[in-house]
């Protein structure tokens, strides 16, 4: 990659421009460089970052036809909930059983407030935000988005998706009772708190209190409420040392977000 002078041996462009060339042209179907550690590892003349915008999601290595594989089981448990310390969402699910050798998990997000049916959202996907080894994935968050696990097995083959996981944290859209809250609640030395939600519709609502760590710290609700607006007492025996907590508020598939935090 370098020049006998020390000089990097390419222009900045000069891969990019292939690669845009590639793509350009359908019968070209791929591009091979002799060692990636070229590029990854060092930054000769701009070529890693000019590469970064043409490369900006992780792929899954194509299955290779002329191999047979079972599809392994899809993650256990999906779940979410919102990481304080971090401030941003985090998804957490089980590793299932599977003796063909290592696991890797793709998740997938799709930028909807109307549910897809499972057997297209791999279809309706653009594909994978992140690929991983770990069973779980953090991310910032700022509009409502759905995400969906799949494990992925030996020759690249997935398993079915999990259920999505869908996080509204704020604006909700469809034709589901509107669960509206404000996104952070104040303490106040001596002051009782409350918690506070308006419906546009009959409907169910769910209220659960987490720690920081995603840990519940108990129910607070779940009942059923006519339209309006509601304000509910909030123990606050039930959050010593005030900040890290938050309630998750829910009512019909979907979910909000109320942070507590002291007033300074």
């Amino acid at each position: 990659m370098r020049k006998p002078d020390g000089s990097p041996l390419f222009g900045a462009g000069e891969i990019p421009d292939q690669v845009d060339f590639n793509r350009a042209n359908p019968a070209i179907r791929g591009h091979v460089m002799f060692r990636a550690g070229n590029i990854t590892d060092h930054n000769l003349a701009g070529i890693r970052d000019s590469l970064s915008e043409r490369f900006s999601r992780p792929v899954l290595t194509p299955a290779m036809d002329w191999i047979e594989a079972d599809s392994p089981p899809a993650p256990l448990e999906p779940e979410w909930f919102w990481n304080v310390e971090r401030n941003g969402l985090e998804l957490r699910w089980e590793k299932p059983d599977y003796s063909a050798g290592r696991l890797f998990y793709a998740v997938y997000r799709y930028d909807t407030a109307f549910p897809l049916e499972p057997g297209v959202i791999l279809e309706r996907v653009d594909g994978p935000v992140h690929i991983t080894g770990e069973p779980g994935f953090f991310t910032r968050l700022n509009n409502p988005a759905c995400y969906i696990i799949t494990s992925v097995g030996y020759n690249s083959v997935q398993s079915e998706p999990t259920r999505p996981l869908c996080v509204y944290p704020r604006l909700v859209y469809g034709d589901q009772a509107v669960l509206q809250t404000e996104p952070v609640l104040y303490l106040e030395p001596g002051a009782g708190i409350t918690y506070s939600f308006t419906l546009n519709d009959r409907a169910r609502v769910r209220a659960e209190l987490f720690t920081g760590s995603g840990e519940s710290a108990g129910l607070l609700i779940d009942e059923v409420f006519d339209p309006g607006n509601y304000s509910k007492p909030l123990d606050q025996t039930l959050i010593p040392g005030g900040n890290g907590y938050y309630i998750v508020l829910e009512s019909g598939g979907i979910k909000r977000l109320q942070h507590i935090r002291a007033k300074r």
